[in-house]
C-alpha cells in the first residue's frame, strides 16, 4: 500500500495545487474543462477543444503551479515534470483520434 500511495501522492499533490490556484483566479473568461467530447467529434474537432483548453491562460497558470509542485515533490527538475506531461497530453490526444504530431504541437505550445 504504502509504496502505491508513493507513486500516486505526487499527482495528488500536483491535483489539489491546481485547483487551489484556480479558487483564487478570476474565472470570468475561463473556457472551463472540456469534458467528455460529444460521440462521433472529428479529430479536427477535438484538437481545437484541446487547444482552447490547454492554452487558456487560466489553466497553464493552474498547470504550472501545479507542475512546480509536483517537481519539487519528486526533487526532480521542472523540465522533467514538462516533459512528463507532454507525453501525457500526447496519449490522451492518440487516445481521442488526434494525430500525434497535432497533438505534440499543443503540448509544446502549452
Amino acid at each position: 500500500m504504502g509504496r502505491q500511495l508513493g507513486q500516486i501522492l505526487p499527482w495528488i499533490k500536483e491535483t489539489i495545487r491546481h485547483e487551489l490556484e484556480h479558487s483564487v483566479q478570476d474565472l470570468s473568461g475561463h473556457s472551463g474543462t472540456p469534458g467528455p467530447a460529444p460521440p462521433m467529434i472529428s479529430a479536427a474537432a477535438q484538437l481545437k477543444r484541446m487547444r482552447r483548453y490547454f492554452l487558456d491562460p487560466v489553466e497553464v497558470e493552474a498547470y504550472t503551479v501545479g507542475l512546480v509542485k509536483r517537481a519539487k515533490f519528486n526533487r526532480r527538475p521542472l523540465v522533467n515534470e514538462l516533459a512528463a506531461m507532454v507525453k501525457d497530453i500526447v496519449a490522451i490526444a492518440e487516445d481521442r483520434g488526434i494525430d500525434r504530431a497535432d497533438a505534440k504541437g499543443v503540448a509544446m505550445e502549452f
